[in-house]
């Protein structure tokens, strides 16, 4: 028989697996144009030196500056494609007028990235789920290797004044992860979990740490850079703006709501807390026929 801790020990065991097998399999898209993020780089000669946090060369801070996201993966939103996308960059490109970046502050060189990248390459990995209240959306993805090409710029720019040429470079590895707060996920779809909506949720967190090699044909900046990015709810953008990622500035679904860790935990225990009554009883009555047979 099963002691009490081997059960709870077993259900915690069973619950992990499930939420692991239940998010590797979700079907999602995370799309926004309202998230913001706050930064910090640092600056190496030699990979070694970054990946050891050593000899810096340099430093700085990012300001305040706009998020773009479009994050799709084997379920896409309501106005379509591009299927199994992920495009992580900050956000130029809306505008007050039509012509992309005009009004948005966000519009500089200063702090300025992007990532366009693919989910069905090897070297990505990308999954989202709700909570089970469904009023939460968190999308996770890892990636590296991301080179830089026309039309699929993997671009970092520490500083201000710089082009196009010469933040060129590749993403060797990256880390995201976002949530969307205050969603209303409604049944969409037979079991797709589906919200789509016009105006900024509840807010954002996350954070995107990234190794970047630049390999613009500057001397002064080739080398490689740390950066981490701090996710957050502030954005310039407001309904004015038009030239969005998506052709609504916020979609966001998916087909797996993954239990919280609080729900496999009062499970375990009160499968516990029955299996000790049952293995107490079965102990006792052993020790009454024990007595009874002497």
């Amino acid at each position: 028989m099963f002691s009490p801790r081997s059960v709870v020990r077993l259900i915690a065991a069973v619950c992990v697996w499930a939420a692991t097998i239940n998010v590797s399999q979700a079907q999602f898209y995370f799309v926004t144009d309202y998230a913001g993020y706050t930064g910090t780089w640092s600056f190496y000669k030699s990979q070694a030196d970054a990946n050891n946090n050593q000899n810096v060369v340099s430093s700085g801070n990012i300001p305040q500056l706009n998020m773009g996201i479009y994050i799709t993966q084997g379920l896409y939103p309501p106005s379509g494609g591009p299927p199994n996308s992920s495009i992580i960059t900050t956000n130029w490109y809306s505008s007050q007028n039509g012509v992309p970046g005009t009004g948005n502050t966000s519009n500089q060189s200063l702090g300025f990235f992007q990532l366009y990248n693919d989910p069905t390459s090897p070297g990505t990995q990308a999954s989202g789920f709700w909570n089970e209240q469904l009023k939460t959306l968190t999308v996770n993805e890892t990636g590296s290797n991301v080179k830089g090409a026309p039309g699929f710029e993997s671009r970092f720019s520490p500083t201000a004044g710089l082009g196009f040429v010469e933040t060129q470079g590749e993403f060797l590895n990256y880390a995201f992860t976002a949530t969307a707060y205050g969603l209303t996920g409604v049944p969409a779809n037979g079991s797709i979990e589906d919200i789509s909506s016009v105006g900024a949720p509840g807010g954002y967190s996350g954070s995107f740490d990234a190794l970047f090699k630049n390999t613009g044909g500057n001397p002064n900046l080739e080398g490689f850079y740390k950066i981490h990015l701090d996710i957050n709810g502030s954005t310039t953008l407001d309904g004015s703006f038009t030239n969005f990622i998506n052709n609504q500035p916020n979609n966001f679904g998916s087909s797996v709501v993954l239990p919280e860790p609080a729900s496999c935990v009062t499970f375990a225990m009160i499968f516990a807390v029955s299996a000790g009554f049952g293995w107490r009883k079965s102990r006792q009555k052993r020790a009454a026929c024990a007595v009874a047979s002497v």
